[in-house]
């Protein structure tokens, strides 16, 4: 007998130096990852606290030897208005007031009211709370695993989560294994030509109000690569609700 349990323990001895003990680190769930999240952003009380955001900073077009300024109010839970504006290059503003979704036309030099899928993807943008709350704005959302990406000069490994709008394609959002924020996002725009895919990476969280806001954002939508800088947040202000109807030309 005695014989007989030194071969059982000595086999289970070789296996396990042979191909390692079983792994008990089971990866973590979408759940778990946007759980995460929240708590490195502030916590869900910290977050619930804001209702309303007007940021204004920089832009700037890599390559291209100009800036401009960009103007963002956001107001829960579904109104938002950015405006970006850069001389002699660009003059671009969106927005959606709970109903109408609208954007300037700078080509035709007017405001133009978004319908159909332009119009449900309005809504889902202007959501304040969209990524602290996946599983209402998301219908199908999956981990896809983890992926090593570039991150400004150092690379950094993410848990990459695929969701599903319940209007419109599919994004790829990418949480920092280390911290747990969100630093990534993929997305794609219908445009004329097709889907032009938009790559976002989130940097510079910084604390306001009790919670971590990214103040630059370095954006690439096709060849094109624009670098938003915030330079003035204030959060829980008043913002009247007609600042988010249709404009007139001004």
């Amino acid at each position: 007998m005695k014989r007989i349990m030194f071969v059982v323990l000595f086999s289970v001895l070789v296996f396990v130096f042979a191909f390692g003990s079983p792994s008990t680190d089971a990866p973590p769930s979408v759940d778990q990852i946007v759980g995460r999240y929240v708590e490195a952003i502030g916590g869900t009380a910290a977050i619930d606290k804001i209702t309303s955001r007007v940021s204004r900073g920089t832009v700037e077009v890599v390559g291209i030897n100009t800036k401009g300024t960009v103007e963002i109010y956001e107001k829960a839970p579904d109104k938002l208005v950015r405006i970006v504006r850069i001389p002699g290059v660009l003059a671009w503003a969106e927005g959606f007031n709970s109903i109408m979704g609208w954007a300037f036309n700078q080509q035709a030099g007017k405001v133009e009211v978004k319908k159909g899928k332009e119009l449900a993807a309005a809504k889902f943008e202007a959501s304040f709370y969209r990524f602290m709350k996946l599983n209402e704005y998301y219908s199908r959302i999956s981990l896809k695993g983890v992926e090593t990406i570039q991150y400004r000069d150092e690379k950094r490994e993410t848990h990459v989560i695929e969701a599903t709008p319940n209007v419109g394609g599919t994004e790829r959002l990418y949480f920092d294994t280390a911290n747990g924020l969100l630093i990534r996002r993929d997305t794609q725009e219908e445009s004329e030509d097709g889907k032009i895919p938009i790559i976002e990476y989130l940097l510079d969280y910084t604390v306001l109000d009790g919670i971590k806001v990214p103040m630059t954002s370095r954006l690439r939508q096709g060849t094109t690569v624009f670098i938003f800088r915030l330079t003035d947040v204030k959060q829980n202000v008043v913002i009247d609700d007609a600042r988010f109807d249709k404009p007139a030309i001004r």
